[in-house]
């Protein structure tokens, strides 16, 4: 039986390590959770202990088959509570991933099943992120950044991080799945790029960039 915080632990490692990064530091999981090297030293070895993940010092941490196991039950019960609260109870997108957060831990194998077919078995969330069915191997998609691109090209937005101020961001500009964009001027020492949307021309951070993923096209 594992414990809130240990599953969060095991969901991020998994996410951060989507990059195909073999070991992810404890520097890196402490910036991302705001805790000291020291207490995530600790979780890690309970980790470790528990056969979720393997410790190595100086090397960093990398989740064993049994850590996978549970990081894709964990994104998987995350995504499908976010389509059921927008669909269902009327949340907009950017305010279902922290209900869902929470909703994650809660419920048994059996109802996320159940309740994953009531909405009709869906590919993926609100956020472009792909659910993993119960039938099939689970993949991460591979596609680019807006960021990655240069200027002149067009891009389809088809995937956005889970962030509450990057949701709310792009709701505000009208920026959904599925729009194009067209990448008008970057300006590297601003860290800015100038995009341009449904006619319009308007001013996004790299960071924001970043967090944006697609594809290419004519």
């Amino acid at each position: 039986m594992l414990h809130k915080a240990e599953e969060d632990y095991i969901k991020f490692i998994f996410e951060a390590s989507s990059n195909h990064k073999t070991y992810l530091s404890l520097k890196e999981i402490a910036s991302y959770f705001s805790y000291t090297e020291q207490s995530v030293n600790e979780m890690i070895k309970k980790l470790d202990k528990k056969g979720y993940v393997s410790y190595i010092p100086y090397q960093g941490v990398k989740l064993l088959k049994k850590g996978k196991n549970e990081a894709i039950r964990m994104i998987r019960s995350h995504r499908i509570w976010e389509v059921f609260l927008e669909k269902y109870l009327g949340y907009s997108w950017e305010e279902v991933h922290k209900e869902a957060e929470h909703l994650e831990h809660a419920g048994s194998e059996k109802m996320i099943e159940k309740m994953y077919a009531f909405i009709g078995k869906p590919k993926t969330c609100q956020h472009g992120n792909p659910i993993p069915s119960y039938d099939e191997p689970f993949e991460s998609n591979a596609y680019q950044t807006l960021f990655d691109l240069e200027e002149g090209m067009f891009f389809k937005v088809l995937q956005v991080k889970d962030n509450y101020e990057l949701l709310y961001f792009l709701k505000s500009q009208n920026i959904q799945i599925g729009d194009d964009l067209e990448i008008i001027k970057k300006y590297p020492a601003l860290s800015q790029i100038e995009i341009m949307h449904q006619n319009n021309t308007m001013f996004m951070s790299d960071k924001i960039a970043q967090m944006i993923q697609g594809k290419t096209h004519d």
